[in-house]
């Protein structure tokens, strides 16, 4: 039978994969899947660019939730609260909202 215990994915990353800087994002849900759509904002414009798309289910969707608050919860024990331009008593303003 199969063995209950959670292991560690094993992730294989190509050769010359390079990051991809996003600076805003968007969410959309259909019955069957998340799309999280990747751009990055052109300065002095109202204009973004593309970079990637990801589509998910809604499974992994709420598990990649929960993995980035896990780790948004590490870094402000680290680092400090987070501020976003958006939020009230900010010093900032935002350049978009995504």
């Amino acid at each position: 039978m199969g063995n209950n215990k959670e292991q560690e994915l094993q992730i294989k990353m190509p050769e010359g994969l390079s990051p991809v800087f996003s600076n805003a994002a968007r969410v959309l849900h259909s019955d069957d899947e998340f799309s999280l759509h990747f751009a990055q904002t052109i300065p002095g414009t109202n204009r973004a660019e593309a970079k990637a798309i990801v589509s998910l289910t809604p499974s992994h969707a709420k598990r990649l939730l929960k993995a980035i608050e896990r780790e948004i919860q590490d870094f402000k024990s680290k680092f400090g609260e987070i501020e976003l331009p958006e939020e009230p008593g900010s010093k900032e303003k935002p350049a978009y909202v995504g």
